[in-house]
């Protein structure tokens, strides 16, 4: 992001000069806020993907590609369950340092 940043202004400063202006701190300011709200009105956020979503699919291409046999799916299997049992709400910024803590508490009770 901040090579972008970086090119925007850089843009900004040429087209200044091809008007052979020096702009101004709030010039500067002005222009290059006009230019990041174009980028982000163009790009729709993305729909956040669930964690359960992406545990299944990290099974299903793991799977696929290292060959796994039906053991290990039912290890998989076991884990997706342990953490529903834990947390059925699961989401990514939940695992952080006191997260993932709080599920190995989880598993040794």
């Amino acid at each position: 992001d901040l090579l972008k940043y970086y090119a925007e202004i850089q843009n900004i400063f040429k087209e200044f000069e091809v008007q052979e202006v020096m702009p101004t701190t709030q010039q500067l300011k002005e222009a290059f806020n006009m230019r990041m709200k174009d980028t982000s009105e163009e790009q729709p956020e993305e729909a956040p993907v669930s964690f359960w979503e992406v545990f299944d699919e990290f099974v299903k291409e793991c799977g696929n590609q290292n060959n796994w046999t039906a053991s290990t799916y039912e290890k998989f299997a076991a884990v997706r369950n342990h953490l529903k049992e834990f947390k059925e709400d699961a989401t990514f910024n939940y695992f952080d340092e006191f997260g993932l803590n709080e599920y190995v508490n989880f598993l040794r009770d």
